[in-house]
């Protein structure tokens, strides 16, 4: 929660991922250590076109809400659909997803 208000104290506007690419991607997943060590990307030579949507931009606003509810939507029904649905598998499933750690060495 406190990070999220930093980046919205910092950013109080939205921004809008036009583009984005990067020279190198790494992934390391420590298999035999899942449960107690985070996943790794790094990102090199990252590069990033935006537009930046203030809080006045009603249009802008009216588009993100309809995208979250749609994303949600999704999310909820595949979970449903989900094999593994509850249990260890969601632990595991959050575990890895809040322990990820993302490293990029340069950003334009």
């Amino acid at each position: 929660k406190r990070l999220q208000q930093l980046v919205f104290d910092t950013f109080p506007c939205g921004l809008e991922i036009v583009r984005a690419s990067a020279t190198e991607v790494t992934i390391r997943i420590p298999w035999h250590h899942i449960m107690t060590q985070s996943v790794v990307v790094n990102m090199h030579n990252v590069e990033v076109d935006a537009i930046v949507h203030c809080e006045d931009d009603e249009a802008w606003m009216v588009q993100v809400a309809d995208m979250q509810r749609a994303y949600l939507r999704s999310q909820h029904s595949r979970t449903e659909r989900a094999p593994f649905n509850g249990g260890a598998f969601d632990g595991l499933r959050q575990r890895l997803v809040d322990g990820v750690q993302i490293s990029v060495s340069r950003a334009t």
